[in-house]
């Protein structure tokens, strides 16, 4: 009878999954419909609340049981001071906005996306000021219609044409 040798070889990270992930300094709270600490069996909420590294956090919101809500970033443990990525999500799990601040202001590009998953919108702030929205959606249509009255033959021009002032000129500097 021979015997067989079984050499089983583990390779690190083949078999984890990208689902949960452990974290050296984090804390996990339960909360009531209000927001208010509870029990874990009476919670609505989890929060979860991560050391990123020495001046970063990240707060994780998810429904008990569900998908995570929302998720951002703070230059303080108490979660006073956004400054990072912020992430909320739709009731199926999903991204529906994407964004970032700084000292606690929103900044850069943002990004709000449909329930399916697609770009609706483009906004750019600056020091919590909005300079510019685009509306992909609203893009979209416009788009398609200029297509479609394309392919039908009919043209539009713009006709522009000066406004008028009732009794002419004259009449408006009395």
């Amino acid at each position: 009878m021979k015997k067989i040798a079984v050499v089983l070889v583990f390779v690190p990270g083949l078999f984890q999954s990208g689902v949960a992930q452990v974290y050296k300094k984090q804390t996990i709270s339960y909360l009531d419909a209000s927001g208010a600490p509870s029990k874990e069996m009476n919670s609505s909420f989890l929060q979860q609340r991560i050391q990123l590294d020495d001046s970063m956090w990240e707060f994780d919101f998810y429904r008990t049981g569900g998908h995570r809500l929302k998720s951002f970033q703070f230059n303080d443990g108490d979660g006073n001071r956004l400054n990072g990525r912020y992430v909320s999500y739709n009731l199926f799990g999903v991204a529906d906005t994407i964004g970032s601040y700084e000292n606690n202001r929103r900044a850069g590009r943002w990004s709000i996306f449909t329930t399916k998953g697609r770009l609706a919108a483009e906004q750019l702030y600056e020091n919590g000021e909005l300079l510019w929205t685009k509306d992909t959606v609203q893009l979209k249509r416009e788009s398609d219609s200029m297509a479609a009255l394309k392919d039908s033959g009919i043209i539009f021009t713009k006709v522009e044409k000066e406004a008028e002032f009732p009794g002419g000129a004259m009449a408006w500097h009395q």
